[in-house]
């Protein structure tokens, strides 16, 4: 055999050998990439979720806010009120619920004296 010949048979075998490592090599990265979109997917469907729920929590922070807002503007009127009929009327029962939760009654004297209605 001529050296030529060696020389241009091993560089067709070279040649396929690094053609069957490519293409081994490439079929690896393929199954890595498949894994890869899977997982982001998998990422992107559970921030959705998150999403959805951060969307929800603000809405009853809302909700909290407004109840608490209402409650600072509404209730001390409300309570207000509720011991002037208690002692305007002398209604025991309403003064034992106000009693309960601690409302002092003396501070509604004041207010009956004076001649405040409460609102009907």
């Amino acid at each position: 055999m001529r050296i030529p010949t060696i020389f241009s048979t091993t560089a067709a075998v070279a040649c396929l050998g690094l053609c069957l490592w490519l293409y081994i090599g490439t079929s690896g990265n393929g199954r890595l990439q498949a894994t890869l979109q899977q997982r982001e997917a998998t990422l992107q469907e559970e921030q959705e979720k998150f999403s959805g729920q951060q969307q929800q929590l603000q809405t009853q922070q809302q909700q909290i806010n407004t109840a608490n807002n209402f409650q600072q503007q509404v209730m001390p009127t409300v309570i207000s009120e509720l011991r002037a009929v208690a002692l305007q009327n002398k209604n025991e029962k309403l003064k034992s619920l106000l009693a309960r939760y601690k409302v002092p009654m003396e501070d509604a004297a004041p207010a009956a004296a004076t001649g405040t209605k409460p609102a009907k």
